[in-house]
């Protein structure tokens, strides 16, 4: 990421799915503090009957969700943060466009 040709942030993402426990690894900077965990992917068979679907576990709710969402510090399930809009959910109708 850059602001005005200056580096602001980077992020790296590895996914495991040949451990005994699926998971992936998150490792990025935010507000200048290093940030690295992991988010464990739970397998589930496809309603396709081939192959499987991954769901994370949120690691604060341990909720199944297929998106993480970052706000502020941590990729989470939805549920994990309050009173978090998206910004266009805090205009007026007619700004909606």
């Amino acid at each position: 990421m850059s602001r005005n040709g200056e580096k602001t942030g980077s992020i790296s993402i590895s996914v495991n799915t040949k451990s005994i426990q699926p998971y992936i690894e998150f490792d990025y900077k935010c507000n200048g503090e290093p940030i690295k965990y992991n988010v464990l992917l739970i397998a589930s068979p496809s309603n396709l009957g081939k192959g499987k679907v991954y769901f994370f576990l949120c690691p604060r709710t341990h909720k199944l969700c297929r998106k993480l969402y970052l706000v502020n510090t941590y990729f989470l399930h939805r549920s994990a943060f309050k009173g978090c809009m998206y910004e266009c959910q805090t205009q007026g109708k007619k700004m909606r466009g």
